[in-house]
């Protein structure tokens, strides 16, 4: 995993969970690398409940329900995911940011994960979604 120099951890985006739970997905392998590094670092799965909602949606939306349930359930038993929800002064901010920069075709996910990201001062993202570049960060995955 080749971070950049100011990223402590990066976020995982719905492509970024999606690429490591399908084996058959593209860039599995380097989200399984990036997942095995962030294990043996004792660095945490940052992402949102936002984004896990969307993941779940896309596993169902795919046909992968047992994948989805499979995904669920580590989810829910893992002690490395730090999951950040998206309360009432977050949505706001993120409907803000999503509004500036309508025209981007940015998500609300989307803008929901920028406003953590610039939170938290992250600067790297475990997704293959251009927006976040367009946004400025750095996507891992191709």
């Amino acid at each position: 995993m080749a971070l950049s120099k100011n990223s402590k951890y990066p976020f995982w985006d719905t492509s970024g969970w999606f690429s490591l739970v399908i084996p058959s997905e593209v860039n599995h392998k380097v989200a399984k690398n990036i997942a095995d590094q962030l294990q043996k670092s004792k660095f945490p799965f940052f992402t949102s409940d936002l984004v896990i909602q969307e993941t779940m949606t896309l596993l169902i939306a795919r046909k992968e329900a047992e994948k989805a349930k499979q995904f669920w359930s580590s989810f829910i038993e893992s002690k490395v995911i730090r999951l950040e929800r998206i309360d009432e002064s977050r949505f706001q901010k993120s409907g803000d940011y999503f509004s500036k920069h309508i025209d981007n075709g940015y998500s609300f996910v989307d803008a929901s994960s920028f406003v953590l990201m610039k939170e938290f001062k992250i600067s790297d993202a475990v997704t293959t979604d251009k927006h976040f570049t367009q946004a400025g960060f750095i996507k891992l995955l191709d």
